[in-house]
Formats: C-alpha cells, structure tokens, sequence
C-alpha cells in the first residue's frame, strides 16, 4: 500500500497545500500551528471516513469556507486508485454537512469508500487511550474495522439505527404501556447485528494476545505479561431477559457492543492504575505495532504508518524499536524538530515553513 501525493483544499488551517510522498519515508518538520497533524488526519479520514478528533465533520472545514476536498494517488497490490472525498456545510442545520467520495472520479458509497485506503496512525493523544472513556475505546476499534471489514460497518449501521428504535420504543411503553408486541422485533434485531459486531472484536483481541509475545524482543518484556483484555457486554436474548426490568425503568438499551470496553493489563493489573508512565507508553506502542499487523493479515495489504509527532514521548529503547519497524511500510513522519535519527535514514524531508 502506498499513498503518492495528496491534495488539501479547505481542510483545516489549509486553505491549498499539495504535498508528494517518498514511497518508504516522508520525514515532515515545522513549529506547531502549520498544519503537520492535519495532513496525516486527512490521510486517516480517507482510510476510514471518519474524523479522529472532531464529532461534526464541518468542524474539519477552514473557517468561513463553505465546503473542503481531500484527493489522493494511491496504489495497492490490485491497482491504483485516485480518491476524492468532499465535505460541504448545510445551510439548514448548525452542525450538518453532507459528504461525497469518488474512486477514479466516479461516486461511490462511503461503506465502500473507507478501506481502500489503509493507514494505522499513532499521535501522543493515544497514550491517552487507556485514560479516556470506553466510547473513546470503541471509537478507535471502529476506525480499524471500518478499513479492514464491510460486514462490520454494514453492522454498525444497522446496529446504531436500530439501537435508536429500541430505545424510542422502551421510552413509548413507559409513557403509555404500549408498543411491548414491538420489543421482541427490536430485540432480535439488534443480537443478530451485534453479534456480528462482537464476533469481529472477539478476533481482535485473540490476534493481539496471540500475538504480544512476539514483540518481547523488541520492548524487552521478559519481566512484564501483557494482556488486552476484551471488556465484553455479551449480547443474548439470556441477557436481555435480565435486564429487561431495568431497561423499561431507565428507557435504555443496557445490553450489547454499544456498552463493550477494553483494558490493557500488566501482570494481570489494569496499566491504566498500577503500570507506571513508561510501561503504559510501552503497552500502547505494542498496541499500535499489533494494529498495523492485524490489518496485514486481514487485507494482505501494509498500512500506511502515520507517526505524529511521538518521539517526544518516548524513551530511547522505544524509539529505536519504531525506528526498526518504519522501514516495513510506507511511512510518514511528523515532528516540530528535524530528528537526528532521521539522519541515517533514506527518506524525503519536507520543511513545512518551505511549502507554498
């Protein structure tokens, strides 16, 4: 997999930027407030559609601009693709927008857009990851499937409108008593999708855990057991039978993958409390080293890996095993300063304070 060149009009702090790609290492350097991070959100939004760090997709448009387009030379093991995707504001409605995508200028759906496209991108909010919510967490399981599995995305979808219907309808019987002959329709519904959606991160975490101790040797882990631990709120007619007294109280779906969780532990205890700063920055790099080989094995195709700005975070022993695994695929870099590592590496180096 490999991304040639990319197209920014409106996105961002970018009102026009055109940028080319070495297809082994980019290396892109700059003060903070030009834009660097901005370039490797619009390479992940063309990978999985999805914004990484704003809920409204208008809110990715430069201000005072009424609409943004993202294009991009592309080309896997299949062919080469050139992708277009379009965001425009909607004059009826704050915080609506509507977005069209192209694949070799022809419209396409966005299910079948995200995806051609792969990308795997690591910034320091991710060393967060293991500190922010549980929708955080399912958000960034999402963003790998919605690349890697149209089933999975077509459950989503079916999942969240029907999870919406569900909820309506506890809210209806409630206030009038009626609508329970409707319950069972909904119920069904939503085990048949999100067993699907369960299924898919049940494969997840048993690649990761499958596979951790093959990076032992590059992080040194002899001393420490890592486990990511699939937080599951298992979906089944059983359950829902349970909870049904509280979910006719509460007016809410209590049971399915809308509620899932994940942790990642150390020596059997959530890292997230009792693993210090480093083990934590440690467990998180191994996560995103898995991510990037997940996706391979599901696709057969090497994401591209976006680095933002990360060494900044890490230690040298942690350094040094990104260094190893860059050269492994496409890989594009960000840092405010120009690196030493960078040095001995053959790559393209771009100055954003150089770009027109």
């Amino acid at each position: 997999m490999l991304i040639k060149n990319l197209t920014l009009q409106n996105f961002r702090n970018h009102k026009i930027l055109g940028i080319n790609f070495d297809d082994n290492l980019t290396f892109i350097y700059g003060e903070n407030g030009l834009g660097k991070t901005n370039i490797l959100e619009a390479i992940h939004l063309l990978s999985t559609t999805k914004s990484l760090r704003s809920e409204y997709d208008k809110d990715l448009i430069l201000h005072n601009q009424i609409f943004l387009r993202i294009k991009s030379e592309i080309e896997n093991t299949e062919d080469k693709y050139n992708l277009e995707l379009t965001v425009e504001r909607s004059n009826d409605f704050n915080n609506k927008s509507s977005k069209k995508v192209k694949v070799n200028q022809v419209a396409k759906s966005v299910s079948t857009f995200s995806g051609i496209l792969k990308s795997v991108i690591f910034t320091p909010a991710d060393l967060d990851l293991i500190f922010s919510t549980p929708s955080s967490r399912r958000k960034y399981l999402d963003l790998i499937f919605y690349q890697i599995s149209y089933t999975y995305k077509k459950s989503i979808l079916e999942y969240t409108k029907a999870l919406k219907q569900r909820n309506k309808l506890l809210e209806i019987i409630k206030e009038t008593g009626r609508g329970k002959e409707q319950l069972d329709f909904w119920t069904e519904f939503l085990i048949i999708e999100g067993t699907k959606i369960q299924k898919e991160r049940d494969e997840i975490f048993n690649f990761l855990n499958e596979n951790i101790n093959s990076l032992n040797e590059k992080f040194e882990l002899n001393n420490f057991e890592i486990k990511f631990v699939y937080i599951k709120n298992e979906i089944s007619k059983e359950n829902f039978e349970v909870y049904s007294q509280k979910e006719f109280i509460l007016c809410t779906t209590l049971i399915g993958p809308h509620k899932d969780d994940f942790e990642i532990q150390m020596n059997r205890k959530d890292i997230s409390q009792f693993g210090s700063r480093g083990q934590q920055r440690m467990a998180l790099t191994a996560l995103k080293i898995l991510e990037l080989d997940f996706i391979y094995k599901k696709t057969g195709e090497k994401p591209i890996l976006l680095l933002d700005d990360i060494f900044s975070e890490l230690d040298e022993k942690h350094k040094k095993a990104i260094l190893k695994i860059i050269k492994e695929q496409q890989t594009i870099i960000t840092s405010v300063y120009k690196l030493k590592e960078i040095d001995d590496l053959n790559c393209t180096i771009i100055n954003m304070e150089a770009l027109p």
